[in-house]
Parts: C-alpha cells; structure tokens; sequence
C-alpha cells in the first residue's frame, strides 16, 4: 500500500512497486486525477469531499440503519456503511460510511464555531451540512469490502501516530548528534524502527486486532517486556497474563 499527497506514477516507477493500493489525499480528489490513476491501471483509494456530487446521502438522510448495508468495529467505535457503484465498466464504488461518535463531536462542534467565528458559521450552514455530520465516502476500484477499504484508508491516518510514537515512545525528536556519520547512524535506526511500527499494524491487520488496539497500545505492551541479569545470567522476568495474551493472538514469541 502506498500512501501519497500527489499522482504517484513516477514513485511507484522509481521503487518498482506494480502491484499497489494508492491512497490520496483528499485534496486530489478531482476527476482529473481519478482518470489519471485509472489511465496508469492503479488501484486507488480516494476520500471526496462532503459537497462531492457523486456522494448520495439519501440513505443517511431518512436515518433508518436497516437501510444500511451493515457495520463493523473499527478501535472500538461503531462504523455503518453502505455501498453502491458509480461506473461498473470502470469497477468505481463509494463506501460511505457513518461513525456515531464522530457525528455527536461534529454536532456539538459545528454550535461552538458558530459562537466563536460567527462570520463564517450560521445555522443556515448548520442546518445544510447537518446531515453529513459523522460521514465520509471513499471512492475506490479495488473490488474490496467496505471494511477493508476503511482499514486501508485508516493506515494513512498512522502516519501521524508514528511521529507521535518517535517523538514520545521511542524519544526520536531529537538526534543530538555531533558529526554526520552519527546522524546518519541515528537515522538509520529510525528507519528500522519504523518499519518495525509498520509490521506491527500490519499484524494487528491480519489478526483482525485493529478494533481493539493500535500500534501505539502494542509498543507500550512491548516496552513492559524486561530480562534482569541475576549472577552473570539473563533472564525473562514476568510477563503479564494480559501482555502475553496479546502476544499468542499475534503469534510473537519472547524469548
């Protein structure tokens, strides 16, 4: 999967990747850009804009969930969807889905800015908009479910995480390096440690573990893990019967 802010014919030549699931930032969300991704036979995944006429609301408007296609979890919160096809030459479908919390946080939200920023927002927006609230649709080819095309979407979202877990887990904000070999030295090592951050999203992907935790709640588990030097010997000292749990689901041995 590669996650990009601009058309990615020219990455995905450089590192030779043919078989990939391109995720765009929604600002590149224009039919320019869709047909430039479908001319270079790329899998894509892009989130439009609320105001997208190509999104139908209809089913979110009459409020009734039996309309849906049905819900999953997603890190615990509530996700409904619906699906339906835009262009079946072209395999292009819309998720759309609707997180309950997010539309209570929007709903309280969208009041305040109307006492705050009063000449950007009225009722008159809140009353347009309202409806939307808690929504976002994707436009996607990949022929894959509604739940794995919000999972593969939410990845984008990691990113930002990761910085949050170099910054304050891995205290990687700063280098504190004298010369240029020690700083690439240091860059190196967070170069694996990312990778490292990805492969365990990507477990708690196959195990199905995202609803539950992130990468983040994984490493602070992991950061639990010691061995104490007793004599001149290492040993395992006591995992927690909730930390070795989570380490059977995803088949990780600790030796």
């Amino acid at each position: 999967m590669l996650v990009v802010n601009f058309l990615p014919e020219y990455c995905l030549k450089e590192l030779q990747i043919k078989d990939a699931v391109v995720i765009v930032d929604k600002g590149f969300s224009s039919k320019t850009n869709v047909e430039a991704l479908i001319s270079e036979e790329l899998k894509f995944i892009i989130p439009l804009k609320r105001n997208n006429a190509l999104i139908d609301y209809t089913k979110v408007e009459q409020g009734n969930k039996k309309d849906f296609d049905g819900f999953f979890k997603f890190q615990e919160r509530i996700i409904w969807y619906y699906t339906y096809v835009v262009d079946k030459e072209k395999n292009l479908t819309i998720n759309l889905y609707m997180d309950e919390q997010l539309k209570l946080e929007e709903n309280e939200d969208y009041p305040n800015r109307i006492e705050t920023v009063p000449e950007k927002y009225n009722m008159d927006g809140f009353f347009r908009k309202q409806h939307t609230f808690g929504t976002i649709a994707m436009l996607d080819n990949t022929m894959k479910d509604a739940q794995t095309v919000y999972v593969n979407y939410k990845s984008r979202s990691q990113i930002e995480e990761m910085i949050d877990v170099l910054k304050n887990i891995i205290e990687a904000d700063s280098s504190y390096m004298q010369n240029e070999q020690a700083l690439e030295t240091w860059m190196f090592i967070n170069y694996i440690t990312l990778h490292w951050y990805y492969k365990i999203y990507q477990l708690l992907v196959k195990y199905e573990l995202t609803k539950k935790f992130s990468p983040m709640d994984f490493i602070l588990f992991l950061k639990e893990i010691r061995k104490v030097k007793i004599n001149t010997k290492w040993y395992l000292a006591e995992i927690t019967a909730k930390t070795q749990k989570i380490l059977d689901k995803v088949n990780i041995p600790i030796t």
